[in-house]
């Protein structure tokens, strides 16, 4: 009986660690994907995997590259008020400098055009 217990939960850790695996492994084709559209200058494709891995995948170890790329997609297409809360995110987290310098000037760029398609 201690032997089947045994199996079990060694069966049970494999399926999790599989599990995981798997959606690391799904998150990093949809991630190539959003790649090659962002390259191909089909940022609506683009958006959309990277969206559904900031939405799906919070712990996904990619996450941050990912939330910078779709702030620069948002950007590309001229959704500036959608760019802003995803390039904000890294003026408050661990990011290396250079990034967040990046993304402040991202940012800026977003409000100005923004800014400028109000009318008076």
């Amino acid at each position: 009986m201690k032997y089947i217990r045994t199996v079990c939960i060694l069966f049970a850790t494999l399926s999790i660690n599989l599990s995981g695996s798997v959606a690391a492994a799904t998150f990093d084709e949809i991630a190539q994907q959003g790649k090659e559209a962002m390259d191909t200058e089909n940022f609506d494709k683009g958006i959309q995997c990277y969206e559904k891995i900031v939405k799906e995948g919070p712990t996904y170890a990619r996450v941050m590259e990912i939330k910078f790329e779709l702030g620069w997609a948002y950007y590309m297409v001229g959704r500036f008020s959608d760019a802003i809360p995803v390039l904000q995110d890294f003026t408050t987290a661990k990011a290396a400098e250079e990034v967040k310098q990046q993304a402040i000037f991202l940012m800026a760029e977003c409000q100005a055009r923004w800014g400028a398609t109000f009318e008076d």
